[in-house]
This record gives C-alpha cells, sequence and structure tokens, in this order.
C-alpha cells in the first residue's frame, strides 16, 4: 500500500493526507488477471486508483484487440 501511495502522490502531487482522505471514501475491489471490468456496450461510471497490478484498456476492431493504454501501481484508470 505504502508503494502505491507515494506513487501516486508523487506523480498527481497530491499530499498524503488528501489522498488517505479520498481513500476513506472508496471501496476496495480486487479483479482477477484477464479479468473484464467494463464490457462494450455497458457503461462505468467508477473510478479506480491501481493498489496493485496493471490495467490494460482495449477495444475490438473486427476481433483484434487494440490496446489504448496501459495503467501501473499507484496510476489511475476509468472507463472511457
Amino acid at each position: 500500500m505504502e508503494t502505491m501511495i507515494k506513487k501516486f502522490c508523487q506523480r498527481y502531487r497530491l499530499p498524503e493526507k488528501s489522498l488517505h482522505e479520498l481513500l476513506s471514501h472508496m471501496t476496495e475491489y480486487h479483479f482477477g488477471k484477464g479479468e473484464l471490468i467494463v464490457k462494450e456496450g455497458e457503461r462505468n461510471t467508477n473510478f479506480y486508483i491501481l493498489k496493485k497490478g496493471i490495467w490494460r484498456a482495449y477495444y475490438m476492431i473486427d476481433g483484434t484487440e487494440s490496446s489504448l493504454w496501459f495503467a501501473g501501481t499507484g496510476e489511475i484508470a476509468f472507463s472511457s
């Protein structure tokens, strides 16, 4: 958790106290490797802070995956 806090605060120039306040209003979720969080056609308005792991946003074109972006520990992710 400390690694995520340090990376997040450094990347987004946020004081640790402010991050702890934000986290106190959030719910922690755990996702497995390869688990889809948002499927095409679905709406997801959640904002995620990655505590550990990598998030890959992608879309399908003619059956081929095209990556949009990657996020790692201490970064944010959301559905676009």
